[in-house]
C-alpha cells in the first residue's frame, strides 16, 4: 500500500533530524526511515539489527517490544495522534526507554500509514533514576532536581510542537502547487516556532530581490513585488553569497553589520523601519543554487539568536522547494501551451493544404492523415489513423511504392516517384509521390509522404496529343481518300465502257462486279473524306439510318476481325436535324466499346425505331459481359476508364453524352452482369412547319 507524494517531503525535512523517523505502512512494515533509525538499532538491537530493511516488520525489527508498542499503534491506527514518553523497551537483553510520538498518516481522507519519532530517553530517565537516589540521599537537592526535569521536558515538548508543525507544512504543501497559497502557508506557520512582526520572501533574479510573501506591519500591496538590488543591502548580499543564515542581535548597536543595516534604512529607520530591533536572513537553496532569502523582523533587541536561525532553516527548505516547484510547473505549463499552439498551428497548415499529406512511423502506421488525402483515398482520418499503411491500401505493394518508402527509412534519404494508382473507388489516379524522413537526431522514426494529383492535367496533356494525332489522321485519311479517289474514278469510267461493249456473259459479270466494288470503295473513301472534314456543329436534315449505315462501313472489319455478328434492324424513322459528323463520332464509340466489351465473337445488333412519344431511337446492343452497378454509375464521369493504362482516355462516353445533349437527345444503359449491354441514343425528330 502506497502513503502517498507526502513521503518524498518527509524524507527532505527529517533524513539528517538527531531522533529516530520512520513511517510504516498499516501493517506495520517500514517504508521510510532515517539514518538516525539504523544507528540506533544498531546499538540497541544488535542481534536483529539487519533486519532492517524497507518492507521489513516492526516487531521482526525489535522482537519482544509487542506488550509495550502494539497499544500504541493500534490507537495511532484508530486515527490519534500518541505521545508516549520514557516507554521501556528490552532488547537483546538490553534495556533502553524512548519517548515515542506516533501519527496516522492520510491520503484522500483514510490512514494509510504511521509517522513514528522515537528519541532515546535512555540517559534522561538514568538520570531521573539517578536522581530519585539522590533524592533518597540529598533530600536538600529536590528542587533543583524538579526543575532539570521540567526543563527537559519542556525541551522535548517544544521539539514535538516543531515536529508537528513541520510535520503539519508537509502535508499542506503537498495539496496546492500554487505558489502564492503556499508561501503565505509557510509565513503564518513559521510564526507559531520562530516569532516575528515581519516576515518577507525574496526571490532571487538575476542580482535582484523581489518580495513575493509578506506578513508584517506594511500593507501588502506596499511590501509585495518591492525590488531591491542586490548591492543595495549588505546584510542581505551576505547571506545570498555565503550560502548560510544571519543574525543582527541588535540594529542598532555598533556592529559592522548593524551599522551596514542602518545605512542601507537610511531616513525610513526612523519611520517604516523603525520598529526593528533584531533582524535575521536566511537563504533559499536549491541543488546548491541560492535562488533567494527568508528575512525575520522582531521589535525586541537580541531577540534572534543561532538556534532560531536553525529553525528558521527548516522553513526555507520548504520555501526553497515550492518557489522551485512553482518555476518548475510554470515552465511546464509555458511548453505545453507552446506546444499546443505550434501543434495547432501545423495542424492548420496541415489540413489546408492543396496537396494529400500524410506520415507513417518506424512500423508502417499512419500517424497523420490531412483532409485533402482524405478526398483522395475515400478513407477519413478515423479510420486511417494507427492503420498499417499496406493493410489499409494493399494495392501499394503491387504500384513499386512499398519499396520506396522502406529505403527511405532504412537510408534516411528522401525520394520521389510518379505512379499510376487505383483508389478504392476504382478510380485511376495518376500521382506525383515524394517521400521525406522523419528524424530524431541521426535516426530515422517515420516518412512524411506528400501526393499531388496529376491526372487531370496527365489526361487533358494526353487528350491534347490524342486530339493532335487524330487532326493528323483526319488529314492524312482525307489525302489518301483523294489519291485513291483518282484511280477509282479511271476504274469506274474503263468498267462502263467495258459494259457498252459486246462482252460474253462472263466478261460482263467481272466488269459489273469491278463496277460494284469500285462505286463501295468510292463510298467508304468519301466516308472518310466527310469524317475528317473540319469538327464546327453544321447541323442539316439528315437521315438516322444513312448515319448508322456509313458508321457500320468505317468499323466492319473491326467486327471481322474479332469474329462478331453484326445484326442490323432498321426501322422506318423520319429525318432529325443534326450534325453528321458528330452523330458518326457517337456511333463509331459506341459499336468500337462494344466489340472490344466481347474480345471474340458475340453478336452485336444495332436497331433504329420511332419511340411512342414520336423521338427517334438508335439502339447498339452486345452479348458482352455486361457492365457491373458500381461501373455503371461512372460511366459518363470525364476520364473514368476500366480500361489498362494507355488504352483509353476515359472520354469516349463524356463526349457521346455531351454531343446527344447538345442534339436535344439523351444516352440510356441497360446492362447486367453477364448478360450484355444496350445503350440507347434518344434524339428528337426534325420539326416540319405546317403548310
Amino acid at each position: 500500500m502506497s502513503v502517498g507524494p507526502s513521503v518524498n517531503l518527509l524524507e527532505m525535512f527529517f533524513e539528517r533530524m538527531p531522533m529516530v523517523i520512520a513511517i510504516l505502512d498499516r501493517d506495520l512494515r517500514f517504508l521510510r526511515y532515517n539514518t538516525t533509525c539504523v544507528d540506533f538499532t544498531r546499538i540497541y538491537a544488535p542481534d536483529t539489527a539487519d533486519r532492517l530493511m524497507h518492507g521489513a516488520s516492526y516487531f521482526d525489527v525489535y522482537p519482544g517490544t509487542e506488550k509495550e508498542v502494539l497499544p500504541l499503534f493500534e490507537k495511532t491506527l484508530a486515527g490519534e495522534n500518541v505521545q508516549q514518553e520514557a516507554v521501556t523497551l528490552k532488547t537483546a537483553g538490553m534495556y533502553s526507554y524512548w519517548d515515542l510520538v506516533m501519527m496516522p498518516i492520510y491520503e484522500g481522507g483514510q490512514i494509510v500509514g504511521i509517522l513514528y519519532v522515537s528519541s532515546d530517553a535512555t540517559d534522561r530517565v538514568s538520570a531521573l533514576k539517578a536522581l530519585e537516589r539522590t533524592l533518597t540521599e540529598y533530600k536538600h537537592s529536590q528542587e533543583e532536581l524538579q526543575h532539570a526535569y521540567q526543563t527537559l521536558e519542556q525541551r522535548v515538548d517544544e521539539r514535538t510542537r516543531q515536529l508537528t508543525i513541520l510535520l503539519e507544512l508537509s502535508y499542506n504543501m503537498t495539496s496546492t502547487i500554487e505558489l502564492e497559497p503556499q508561501l503565505g502557508l509557510i509565513l503564518d506557520q513559521l510564526a507559531s516556532v520562530v516569532e516575528y512582526d515581519g516576515a518577507s520572501i525574496f526571490r532571487l533574479e538575476g542580482d535582484i530581490l523581489t518580495v513575493v510573501a509578506y506578513r508584517g506591519p506594511i500593507p501588502q500591496e506596499i511590501a509585495l513585488n518591492l525590488q531591491y538590488p542586490l548591492d543595495f543591502a549588505r546584510a542581505n548580499k551576505a547571506v545570498i553569497e555565503s550560502h548560510s543564515p544571519l543574525v543582527i542581535s541588535d540594529t542598532h548597536s555598533n556592529t559592522p553589520m548593524a551599522r551596514a543595516f542602518q545605512a542601507t534604512a537610511g531616513e525610513q529607520l526612523n519611520t517604516t523601519f523603525g520598529y526593528i530591533r533584531s533582524w535575521m536572513g536566511v537563504p533559499l537553496i536549491v541543488r546548491d543554487q541560492v535562488i533567494g532569502m527568508l528575512s525575520l523582523d522582531s521589535p525586541t533587541p537580541n531577540y534572534y539568536t543561532p538556534s532560531h536561525s536553525k529553525l528558521a532553516l527548516a522553513f526555507a527548505n520548504q520555501v526553497a522547494a515550492a518557489i522551485e516547484n512553482a518555476r518548475l510547473y510554470e515552465n511546464l505549463r509555458s511548453m505545453s501551451e507552446r506546444y499546443r499552439s505550434l501543434h495547432q498551428f501545423n495542424d492548420r497548415i496541415l489540413q489546408s493544404a492543396g496537396v494529400g499529406i500524410y506520415a507513417v512511423d518506424e512500423h508502417l502506421r499512419i500517424t497523420s492523415w490531412n483532409r485533402k488525402i482524405e478526398e483522395m483515398s475515400g478513407i477519413s482520418a478515423d479510420e486511417a489513423l494507427g492503420r498499417n499503411l499496406f493493410a489499409l491500401l494493399p494495392g501499394l505493394e503491387t504500384e513499386g511504392f512499398a519499396v520506396r518508402l522502406r529505403r527511405v527509412l532504412e537510408v534516411g534519404a528522401p525520394e520521389k516517384l510518379r505512379l499510376a494508382h487505383r483508389n478504392l473507388m476504382g478510380e485511376l489516379r495518376f500521382q506525383k509521390r515524394r517521400l521525406a524522413p522523419l528524424k530524431e537526431g541521426e535516426r530515422t522514426t517515420g516518412v512524411l509522404v506528400i501526393v499531388e494529383d496529376v491526372t487531370e492535367f496527365k489526361r487533358l496533356l494526353e487528350q491534347t496529343v490524342q486530339s493532335e494525332k487524330l487532326a493528323e489522321v483526319g488529314r492524312l485519311s482525307a489525302g489518301i481518300a483523294h489519291e485513291i479517289n483518282n484511280p477509282l474514278a479511271v476504274l469506274s469510267y474503263a468498267a462502263q465502257l467495258l459494259l457498252r461493249e459486246d462482252l460474253s456473259a462472263d466478261q460482263k459479270e467481272l466488269a459489273e462486279r469491278i463496277d460494284s466494288e469500285v462505286d463501295r470503295l468510292k463510298a467508304l473513301t468519301g466516308g472518310l473524306l466527310t469524317f475528317s472534314s473540319s469538327r464546327e456543329t453544321r447541323k442539316r436534315a439528315v437521315n438516322l439510318n444513312e448515319v448508322l449505315a456509313d458508321v457500320l462501313r468505317l468499323v466492319r472489319y473491326e467486327f471481322s476481325r474479332r469474329s462478331i455478328t453484326l445484326h442490323e434492324e432498321w426501322g422506318a424513322i423520319p429525318l432529325l436535324l443534326a450534325d453528321p459528323n458528330k452523330l458518326k463520332q457517337v456511333f463509331i464509340n459506341l459499336t468500337i466499346n462494344a466489340a472490344q466489351a466481347m474480345k471474340r465473337g458475340g453478336t452485336l445488333t444495332v436497331k433504329t425505331e420511332r419511340a411512342a412519344g414520336g423521338e427517334l431511337v438508335a439502339t447498339v446492343s452486345d452479348t458482352g459481359p455486361g457492365i457491373p452497378p458500381a461501373v455503371r454509375r461512372q460511366l459518363f464521369t470525364p476520364f473514368f476508364s476500366t480500361k489498362r493504362e494507355g488504352e483509353g482516355t476515359g472520354l469516349g462516353l463524356y463526349i457521346c453524352r455531351t454531343i446527344v445533349v447538345e442534339h436535344g437527345g439523351r444516352i440510356e444503359v441497360e446492362s447486367q452482369e453477364g448478360e450484355g449491354c444496350t445503350f440507347r441514343a434518344v434524339l428528337p425528330p426534325l420539326e416540319v412547319p405546317a403548310t
